[in-house]
């Protein structure tokens, strides 16, 4: 399914709306370009939840994205 993240940091990311989602569930993502990142979902309110990375992320992966979506 596609989502839209928000807030994306090098530790973790929301997203707005993934009401069928529950806190302390593993998640995968994948963002065009990059492996498949794991993350665990840390807090949901209302339809929004919290996303933490299983591992962070490289300064220069977190760049790409930030780059990706300036484009």
């Amino acid at each position: 399914m596609k989502v839209r993240l928000e807030d994306i940091s090098t530790t973790g990311f929301g997203i707005a709306s993934f009401p069928a989602c529950r806190p302390e569930i593993a998640v995968r993502i994948r963002i065009p370009g990059l492996q498949i990142l794991n993350a665990n979902v840390i807090w949901k309110e209302g339809d929004a939840v919290g996303c933490e990375f299983t591992q962070p992320l490289h300064v220069a992966v977190f760049d790409h994205i930030v780059k990706q979506a300036e484009g």
